[in-house]
């Protein structure tokens, strides 16, 4: 998986091929300054949510690893359902 940073943002691929940054590039090209300025705070706050919400299942839970810690953050993202299909020895973590 590659990283790509432009405007103070980096957005990783989906691929390390030569295609693979190629969507991304195109919208990059189409935005103007406000479209930046707006994916910007769209990326902080995200981080900020998620940096609240693994926070809040470290205090809960202060002998878990980050690693655990972060895969209950994702678990609440992604459901429990989901989540059991991609990390089937993890579902036991409850955030």
């Amino acid at each position: 998986m590659g990283i790509e940073a432009w405007g103070g943002v980096e957005r990783r691929t989906a691929g390390s091929g030569a295609t693979a940054g190629r969507p991304w590039l195109g919208l990059r090209r189409r935005a103007t300054d406000v479209d930046l300025d707006r994916l910007a705070d769209v990326i902080d706050m995200t981080d900020a949510a998620l940096a609240r919400t693994e926070a809040e299942i470290r205090g809960r839970h202060p002998e878990w690893s980050d690693d655990q810690v972060q895969l209950a953050g994702v678990r609440l993202r992604v459901g429990d359902d989901v989540f059991a299909r991609a990390h089937p020895g993890s579902v036991r973590l409850r955030p």
